[in-house]
């Protein structure tokens, strides 16, 4: 037998698969039909009045009502049985999920879940109401004779994934790319990078649309620099990185984003290369080696600094789902306590 007290050992979980495409529901909505004149529609058992339809949630509804009861109603007493027909795909092949719930005066049953297909299409309640309590005026179910019964639907919806930046088809690299990045042939431009002026040839073509701050370096230099920028204060490694990923769209690799990750963003965010900023974010985000309890509030502090709108929403979550002291007993949570906005 498990242990259901709280001092049981937690489960050591080492992974989580997903099987099949996660659904959510829709917002509810709500389909009023008004049954006219009730006590004089037909109550044989199993005579059925359908109400039009209603379009709802991207699909078309209608509302099956049999008086005196359906075929698989009780025999006990006569019943009013109330059904909801999906009338798509009783033309059409395919199927629609849905919880609903169907409501007629004071009798509010609980929500039904159904998968309504070609094969099913009918979904509801046989033994709904007794017709006698349905024509009883003290139980208040028939106004100026009307039976009005409301449906409260809401659909499975595929749950949208999680935002992450991803390379589009036209920004993958591709050979000619690569052997532009590998060859100075037709390079324009020369930056001289760090204390050492680390060379590093470009093209102002690609810099253009990439990265449009770096090149108006170019075009705002002075005539005597002969096409060559200098850029003292960025360490040679972080700027290969940036050309790298402008011309090959290849991230850093980890031990580099661990060294260097707070330079990167920095590069990005200064020379506007914003899909370089979204990816480095995301592979912070996405790695527990960067981003854990750690430095969570170093990470907080940094993103809120510098626009990193994804990196600060996961270093918040981080920080308030730590149950123990680890984020308060780190270096970051020192500085992140005498900051005046955070």
């Amino acid at each position: 037998m498990n242990d259901p007290s709280p001092n049981a050992a937690k489960k050591n979980v080492v992974g989580t698969v997903d099987i099949g495409q996660k659904k959510t529901l829709s917002e509810e909505h709500t389909m009023r039909f008004d049954f006219h004149q009730f006590a004089l529609l037909p109550s044989q058992r199993d005579q059925l009045t359908q109400s039009s339809s209603i379009a709802c949630h991207g699909s078309s509804w209608s509302l099956k009502v049999y008086p005196g009861g359906c075929a698989i109603s009780g025999e006990d007493a006569q019943y009013v049985s109330i059904i909801l027909k999906n009338t798509v795909v009783s033309e059409n092949e395919g199927e629609v999920a849905a919880e609903f719930r169907i409501r007629a005066g004071s009798r509010v049953p609980g929500h039904k879940v159904a998968v309504f297909t070609k094969a099913s299409k009918n979904w509801g309640h046989p033994n709904y109401l007794l017709r006698s309590d349905v024509l009883d005026p003290s139980q208040g179910f028939l106004v100026d004779g009307t039976l009005t019964v409301e449906v409260d639907l809401q659909v499975y919806q595929e749950t949208p994934q999680t935002w992450v930046p991803t390379m589009s088809s036209a920004q993958t690299p591709n050979d000619t790319m690569r052997r532009l990045f590998a060859s100075p042939k037709w390079t324009d431009i020369v930056f001289r990078v760090g204390a050492a002026q680390k060379k590093f040839q470009a093209h102002r073509s690609i810099l253009s649309i990439t990265a449009p701050t770096l090149c108006r370096l170019s075009e705002e230099a002075a005539p005597e620099s002969e096409g060559e920028i200098e850029i003292p204060d960025m360490q040679p490694a972080v700027f290969r990185s940036l050309l790298r990923f402008m011309y090959l769209g290849e991230l850093p690799d980890t031990a580099l984003l661990r060294e260097q990750g707070q330079h990167l963003l920095e590069a990005a965010d200064r020379f506007e290369c914003k899909d370089f900023k979204l990816r480095l974010e995301a592979a912070i985000v996405e790695s527990s080696v960067l981003l854990n309890k750690k430095n969570a509030a170093k990470w907080l502090l940094f993103a809120d600094s510098h626009w990193c709108a994804l990196l600060k929403e996961a270093s918040i979550d981080i920080i308030t789902k730590d149950s123990g002291a680890t984020c308060i007993e780190s270096d970051g949570w020192k500085l992140l306590k005498k900051s005046p906005v955070l």
